[in-house]
């Protein structure tokens, strides 16, 4: 006696129903407990649609905030594909830099290769501001953010002494 398995019929309407649910970034399970199917019938349609999703996907939908975990393994990703691209293993000083600062975002036309130093000044470096001494109108360049409580908008010790006596 041999036991058949049987498989469940789906119409067209289900069909579509489970492949916009799949795109909505649910997964085959979830789908599943959503229209009371099995999880392996879902599986098996999304497959042969050609929907189904690699490892590295389907963790980036499940955590798309990211968090450190997920946020390393895409970096290590990058390495990889820099790595084959170039065709060489990367030394622990290169970094892969990602263009649009989308670190989930690994083509190869957005990664570029950089130095541990460039990568820190790139990322680190803060922009300059240029402001005119209230005394002697020389011009000054610093970071933005920068304030100097002593001095004030003043380029030296002199001419911050010079505002003080104003007061």
């Amino acid at each position: 006696m041999s036991l058949s398995v049987r498989r469940a019929k789906l119409n067209q309407a289900q069909k579509t129903e489970i492949a916009l649910k799949y795109l909505e970034g649910l997964s085959s399970r979830q789908v599943a407990l959503a229209l009371n199917l099995s999880k392996t019938s879902v599986g098996r349609l999304v497959k042969e649609i050609g929907l189904s999703r690699d490892r590295t996907d389907a963790v980036r939908m499940a955590q798309p905030g990211g968090n450190a975990t997920t946020q390393r393994s895409f970096h290590a990703e990058a390495r990889k594909i820099v790595e084959r691209s170039i065709g060489r293993k990367l030394s622990t000083w290169e970094h892969v830099h990602h263009k649009d600062r989308d670190w989930s975002n690994n083509s190869i036309d957005n990664l570029e290769l950089m130095t541990a130093s460039e990568h820190e000044r790139f990322h680190h470096t803060k922009p300059k501001v240029v402001f005119v001494c209230e005394i002697c109108s020389k011009r000054r360049e610093v970071t933005q953010g920068y304030r100097n409580k002593i001095r004030g908008n003043t380029c030296s010790r002199r001419c911050a002494s010079e505002l003080r006596y104003r007061k």
